[in-house]
């Protein structure tokens, strides 16, 4: 379940111009694009803004001949934002994430992947799962401000104990240090962070689904020009493998 997120309060204005333009593209825009950090989807490093969202940017604009601006805010501000028709395109959302009330004014491309999150234990050490009430007598790990519906009555009468983590490391370590039987973590950001850590692959492994959810771009509706223009970039991106390539790199 995607975290409510905290309050960064980073604003950036990046002009992103040095990508060339399409053979034969439509009309360029200035496209207002937003989201707030999260690793490995979008975040700061010492070349400017990167990750996994900002690639797959470049390669839609790199077809679609728009011109790209990132604003870099908090998720409270994004909903202002969104409220106000101030943003033309969130970068990586899901309805899965949003009341649909929140929504309005707004549509969502086909989707760029899906993305599953797990239970990872260390091998050998929980069995297989196969409902909530199979967690009792567990401990969770997970990140601080996510929400899990179906467990929070299990959360809040103390037969599963959540412990949370505030980054992504550190809520592996809780597990590769025992000091829970398990976590929650998204596939895609395990495999990033996991990395980071020297974790091999399969050194953890996974004894439940949370769930799986589509990610999409997320688009004011009255700009249905750039919604053409982002679904056929998007189509090609996906025939072509690239987008995959991008989340494996």
């Amino acid at each position: 379940m995607r975290r409510g997120l905290t309050a960064l309060v980073i604003t950036l204005g990046l002009i992103l111009t040095s990508w060339p333009m399409a053979t034969g593209a439509a009309r360029a825009d200035v496209v207002r694009v937003a989201a707030d950090r999260w690793i490995p989807f979008i975040f700061e490093s010492q070349h400017g803004l990167d990750g996994i969202g900002i690639e797959i940017y470049q390669e839609i604009s790199a077809l679609t001949g728009d011109e790209i601006r990132f604003d870099y805010l908090p998720n409270e501000r994004l909903r202002i934002g969104q409220d106000k028709k101030s943003i033309d395109v969130v970068m990586l959302d899901s309805p899965a994430w949003n009341d649909p009330a929140d929504d309005r004014g707004y549509v969502y491309t086909t989707p760029l992947f899906e993305l599953a999150e797990y239970v990872l234990a260390n091998p050998g050490s929980v069995p297989l799962l196969n409902h909530p009430r199979d967690f009792a007598g567990l401990s969770v790990g997970a990140m601080a401000g996510y929400y899990y519906p179906a467990f929070e009555l299990y959360f809040e009468g103390g037969l599963v104990r959540r412990l949370d983590a505030h980054s992504e490391e550190s809520l592996i370590k809780l597990l590769l240090f025992d000091r829970v039987d398990v976590i929650f973590m998204y596939e895609i950001v395990f495999a990033y962070h996991a990395r980071r850590l020297g974790v091999p692959r399969g050194a953890l492994s996974s004894v439940y689904r949370l769930s799986t959810v589509p990610v999409s771009i997320k688009i004011r509706s009255d700009l249905t020009g750039l919604h053409e223009r982002f679904e056929a970039a998007i189509a090609t991106l996906k025939r072509e493998g690239r987008i995959q390539e991008i989340i494996e790199a």
